[in-house]
């Protein structure tokens, strides 16, 4: 089973990631830049595999609000001492601004900022437009709701993966 797993930056890729990793025993690579950056890249993955004979990727498309992405992201905080995160909604420090680990401050990375996060999701769009589509006609994609809790999002993922709810392929992110 190959699944390559789009979404813009916020959406849970990495920690969908392995949660698919953990139920299917399958490795897990980060592509990070690397599909998105040319549809070369998609086109070369699927030619090489259908020449090997084996089985083409399904894509996952984790389609998420921009408003949702950008109060996931622009929420976190981060220990500047020991790097623990936290989150001003989901994952609260029993002291204000301080870490529940060790103490330190904590911190809004300059890429948590608001203004960075829609900047990235404007590169985002851009880059891999072109990718939703190629997948889409070549109808491995599937479409996954992104928002709720991570478990919920998983169990559509893996219900796609496994065929229930609904066969029809969409568009991806990346």
């Amino acid at each position: 089973m190959h699944v390559i797993l789009l979404g813009p930056p916020g959406a849970g890729k990495g920690t969908l990631a392995k949660m698919l990793t953990e139920k299917y025993g399958v490795p897990q690579i980060s592509t990070g830049d690397i599909l998105q950056a040319a549809v070369a890249q998609a086109e070369a993955l699927t030619g090489m595999l259908r020449e090997l004979g084996g089985p083409l990727p399904t894509v996952v498309s984790l389609e998420v609000d921009e408003d949702e992405v950008v109060r996931r992201l622009a929420g976190r905080r981060t220990c500047q001492a020991c790097s623990e995160p936290f989150h001003v909604e989901f994952h609260l420090p029993r002291v204000e601004g301080m870490c529940d680990k060790c103490g330190g401050k904590l911190i809004q990375r300059e890429d948590d900022k608001e203004e960075t996060i829609r900047r990235r999701l404007q590169v985002y769009r851009e880059q891999t437009e072109p990718l939703i589509s190629y997948y889409q006609k070549q109808g491995l994609l599937k479409t996954v709701r992104g928002p709720g809790e991570t478990g919920e999002v998983f169990a559509r993922i893996a219900s796609k993966l496994e065929g229930r709810a609904g066969q029809a392929t969409t568009p991806q992110s990346h």
